[in-house]
């Protein structure tokens, strides 16, 4: 599980993007920086979005290390239920934050700062998949399959975990674009438009690919080997739905 002492490897690997130093467990207050001194009235989770990126924007730190803090949990869910593996995930998130701060003056809407790390981490785990991908093919790795159990949660209904095991199971054979629509459409459950904008692709381009994907899944869904066949596989409303903070998808523990 990502801490605040991910911020001393971001320190390291960047040291003069004003990526913020790392502070002690034990000391969680807010520290000061040389742009702009913390609100003493007004602790950062009172903050809105917008108010700590434009004080990240001026140098403030503490304002750096709360966007984190905040946003760090989602950015950590998200990339393992795209990766699927949670051995994975800790370089992904460093990545993502990475590359969020050091374009932090390019976010147009300081509000809009969750979706916009978000789309971050999937473009990366997107480079991610495919990379791993090559890396098999040339056999410079060796192929391991996603663990199923790992990522269905034991409290999802029968039919719910069985569609989500299947969808995972399947996965690997996918087109690495077709993949991650397929389970920001299945398992986080955006809307068209949320994907579209988070794969930076037209949404005539975000259709194609979740039809191949819908396509491939359907197929194995109505496969007499599945375990839910017979189930309505064109359902687009998708299993592990971000509106109910993905309850039955795990995360790493």
């Amino acid at each position: 599980m990502v801490s605040l002492t991910f911020w001393s490897v971001l320190v390291s690997r960047n040291p003069t993007s004003g990526v913020p130093t790392p502070v002690s467990h034990a000391e969680r207050s807010l520290q000061k920086s040389p742009g702009r001194a913390a609100p003493a009235a007004s602790p950062s989770r009172a903050l809105s979005d917008a108010q700590l990126v434009l004080a990240a924007r001026d140098g403030a730190q503490w304002a750096s290390e709360a966007l984190y803090t905040r946003h760090a949990p989602m950015v950590l869910g998200l990339a393992h239920r795209l990766l699927g593996r949670a051995d994975e995930v800790d370089d992904l998130v460093q990545d993502a934050f990475v590359a969020a701060f050091e374009n932090l003056p390019r976010l147009r809407d300081p509000q809009a700062f969750a979706s916009w790390v978000g789309g971050i981490t999937v473009r990366t785990a997107r480079k991610t998949i495919r990379r791993k991908r090559l890396r098999r093919k040339f056999g410079l790795e060796r192929h391991h399959p996603l663990d199923t159990e790992e990522l269905v949660s034991s409290q999802a209904p029968p039919d719910v975990g069985a569609e989500l095991r299947a969808i995972y199971a399947m996965l690997e054979t996918l087109d690495p674009d077709v993949r991650v629509a397929l389970v920001l459409r299945r398992v986080e459950g955006l809307k068209l438009t949320e994907i579209a904008s988070f794969m930076g692709i037209s949404l005539a381009t975000t259709k194609r690919r979740l039809n191949a994907g819908e396509t491939a899944l359907a197929a194995r869904l109505s496969s007499p080997h599945s375990r839910i066949a017979g189930r309505r596989a064109t359902d687009r409303k998708g299993t592990g739905r971000r509106t109910q903070d993905n309850q039955y998808g795990r995360g790493p523990e």
